[in-house]
């Protein structure tokens, strides 16, 4: 596989409700209790941010988007996640 074909796959994301991101990753935060980690991206796009979680096998189980959020607010979803502070509903 090229570079190139390689940079779009990795680029292309898709959220919980399948739909494909054109994302970019600005960020990663590592839990403290050893639950794993999470990303923060952009997606280019449609100008909104996103965070990809992931398990301690680097396996992710859940994106979560923050429609018209601030990077800051996005950044400290992810900082009170790695803490223990913010709980997901995966559902």
């Amino acid at each position: 596989m090229g570079w190139w074909n390689k940079m779009v796959r990795d680029s292309l994301n898709k959220n919980n409700k399948g739909v494909i991101n054109m994302g970019k990753k600005l960020s990663t935060y590592y839990s403290e209790k050893g639950k794993g980690k999470c990303e923060i991206h952009i997606d280019l796009k449609n100008e909104y941010f996103y965070i990809k979680y992931f398990d301690n096998n680097d396996k992710q189980f859940f994106t979560e988007d923050f429609i018209g959020k601030t990077h800051r607010y996005v950044e400290d979803a992810a900082n009170n996640w790695t803490v223990g502070i913010k709980e997901l509903n995966c559902g």
